[in-house]
């Protein structure tokens, strides 16, 4: 799967602001973070996040999670969605 472009800017930007964003990743778990940084997610690296809270998942809140660009479903951002993965 390649990476998207707009999901990459997205989680750039909420690096630089330090807003909050509920992920939703492939395999159902969804967590609330903060994006911590993305330094290496431009060559195709992991993103790492602090969990704020835990919506379906079983890393606890305080941990901090690497992920791939590949594994996300979808971001939310003040309760709306700002990147939904197209299906299929």
């Amino acid at each position: 799967m390649a990476i998207d472009g707009n999901l990459l800017s997205l989680l750039h930007e909420l690096d630089r602001s330090s807003a909050d964003a509920v992920i939703r990743f492939y395999d159902g778990e969804a967590y609330g973070v903060r994006v911590i940084s993305t330094a290496h997610a431009d060559a195709g690296g992991d993103v790492i996040a602090e969990i704020l809270t835990v919506a379906a998942g079983s890393i606890p809140v305080g941990a901090f999670m690497n992920f791939a660009l590949t594994d996300v479903a979808e971001v939310r951002v003040g309760g709306t969605c700002a990147f939904a993965a197209p299906s299929g």
